[in-house]
């Protein structure tokens, strides 16, 4: 029986202490973390961190966190009426509205919850007290902002009328229809099969 010849005992050159290495990486880590962090206030994308009066920012391609954090400061700096609205309203320029400077609250696919955060969240600092309501109905009246809301309003409300009675007749036609079809045409060879046995 041959003897296993001993594994070579392997050489450290340079050993690193543990305290050491725990000390060097939590450096890294404080030094990357204040970069990020000097970064983030350098870009303030949000108007967050820095006095955002006067700036321009836009929003990126997350338009539901962008606009909620704009809200937090930007908005009611540099704005003093907001648009509200759904997918319709998204595109409008509160810049040619009228003297009042406009921000356009509107999210695409939005819903009124979605729509109150937002201006709940700009209420908190914003005082929007200046503008009366009955002026931003002559805005609307005036862009026909109106009709074309109740016009879409209803093309939505025919569609909807569309999808539901479609759902409505397969669900119909699946439970009903064709289980009595099965019934008929396969129903009656069962029967005669086991009066044949019999």
């Amino acid at each position: 029986m041959s003897s296993v010849p001993p594994i070579p005992a392997i050489e450290t050159r340079g050993e690193m202490p543990a305290w050491r290495w725990l000390a060097a990486s939590l450096g890294l880590m404080v030094l990357l973390a204040g970069v990020s962090i000097l970064l983030a206030w350098r870009l303030d994308i949000y108007g967050i961190l820095r006095d955002p009066a006067g700036r321009q920012l836009i929003t990126s391609e997350h338009e539901r966190k962008a606009k909620y954090l704009l809200n937090q400061a930007y908005v009611p700096a540099n704005y003093d009426a907001l648009i509200i609205g759904a997918s319709a309203s998204v595109n409008w320029h509160g810049e040619y509205l009228t003297g009042y400077r406009f921000y356009n609250e509107s999210v695409e696919g939005g819903d009124a919850s979605e729509e109150r955060k937002l201006v709940e969240t700009v209420l908190a600092d914003g005082n929007y007290d200046q503008v009366p309501f009955a002026k931003v109905l002559q805005i609307l009246h005036r862009y026909n902002g109106i009709e074309r809301a109740q016009q879409r309003a209803q093309a939505f409300t025919d569609k909807a009328r569309a999808i539901i009675g479609g759902l409505l007749v397969s669900v119909v036609v699946t439970v009903f229809l064709v289980p009595c079809v099965y019934l008929l045409a396969h129903g009656a060879a069962p029967a005669a099969a086991a009066e044949e046995r019999s």
